[in-house]
């Protein structure tokens, strides 16, 4: 059967152009007649299509739950443990999957929509394996110890970088821009490469802000890129799109002090944008956003389709941050097991009445996976 779960995949990675799809036919009084003339037809029993769209989402995260369950509740020595193991392995794989093809349509998307939204000579976005991390208002300042000898060098926009722009991040570099509230647009200003930034220090005195030392290859100038925002998790979520996992390279991160900083807030000034910037769905610590993201506020009514549900990754699991799901862990041992946790059910431990509760608990398990 696992093999043919695999097709749940490009329904799952198209599943937020169908639901919002739906979301527009909502608006339609003549559509949410017919649909509710065919919920009340024998009965009134059926579910909305916003339902049943909801239903195939839903429905490899619960299999994992099920054998998540399962391989608790089942003694080491029972003769299908081993199966039981397999299986659950197998089922936990399926969901990565599925959710690493949908973080990638997400980053296709979002690169579409900023390469319509960006107007200039930047060479497109598209291709060389690039993801989309971050995106969000920023004030920049670029400075340096020898102006003359960088711009031997350094692209002249970047080193006359100083004030309030809107920054495009992806793993390997950062589209620098300017938006233009008329036409809806941004226009390109210029890029920083990531291979370009040699370390980034976090200003202590100043939250929200930190510093990007650039090296470019021939220049002995010192170059500095001062990225300030509007909070210091904001500031943290930049430094991680950049320097963590996200982004393609390490970069070496400090927090010192930083004796230009008091200049260089005076001549920025407060920030004028206070849009919200926007993460990926990715493992970079970032924000994980709703299946269900963009959908008009008319929709929100519907029925089960809730998007607390819908992430496969962490389905049956307490863990947050996009860190992958585990296993649960089993000792061959009851007493070893019982140390490590001590929720888990050793069959060498059992009494009757707890041998009888987890056989209830194990019906009880099915029951509710069927009736779903």
């Amino acid at each position: 059967m696992l093999p043919f779960l695999k097709m749940y995949r490009p329904y799952v990675v198209n599943f937020e152009t169908f639901i919002t799809s739906y979301a527009t036919l909502k608006q339609s009084k003549k559509f949410i007649e017919t649909e509710k003339e065919l919920q009340e037809q024998e009965g009134g029993k059926h579910l909305n299509l916003g339902d049943l769209l909801i239903t195939p989402v839903q429905r490899i995260p619960r299999y994992k739950m099920f054998f998540d369950q399962l391989l608790i509740l089942t003694p080491n020595d029972f003769p299908g443990y081993e199966d039981i193991q397999v299986v659950h392995q197998e089922i936990t794989s399926l969901c990565d999957d599925i959710n690493e093809s949908k973080k990638k349509a997400e980053s296709i998307g979002h690169t579409l929509r900023i390469q319509r939204q960006l107007v200039g000579d930047y060479g497109g976005l598209l291709g060389l394996g690039r993801k989309f991390t971050k995106e969000g208002a920023v004030q920049l300042h670029c400075i340096s110890d020898n102006p003359g000898l960088a711009q031997q060098h350094v692209p002249g926009p970047l080193l006359g970088l100083t004030g309030e722009y809107y920054i495009f991040g992806f793993d390997d570099i950062q589209i620098v821009a300017q938006r233009n509230v008329k036409n809806k647009n941004y226009q390109y200003i210029t890029s920083i490469a990531n291979e370009h930034i040699s370390s980034i220090n976090v200003v202590v005195e100043k939250p929200g802000a930190c510093s990007m030392q650039l090296a470019f290859k021939g220049c002995d100038a010192g170059v500095w890129v001062y990225w300030i925002t509007s909070s210091t998790e904001e500031t943290q979520g930049w430094v991680d799109s950049i320097a963590g996992e996200v982004g393609k390279q390490k970069i070496p991160i400090t927090s010192d002090f930083d004796d230009q900083i008091g200049v260089i807030c005076a001549v920025l000034g407060p920030m004028r944008i206070s849009s919200p910037s926007i993460n990926v769905d990715g493992d970079g610590g970032s924000p994980k956003p709703s299946l269900l993201r963009g959908v008009s506020g008319k929709f929100r009514s519907i029925g089960r389709a809730r998007a607390t549900s819908l992430n496969l990754r962490e389905s049956g699991d307490s863990g947050s941050g996009g860190s992958s799901p585990k296993s649960p862990r089993r000792s061959r041992t009851g007493s070893d097991s019982q140390e490590e946790n001590p929720n888990i059910l050793s069959p060498n431990l059992l009494s009757p009445r707890e041998e009888k509760k987890r056989s209830g608990s194990l019906k009880k398990l099915v029951g509710i996976f069927k009736s779903s």
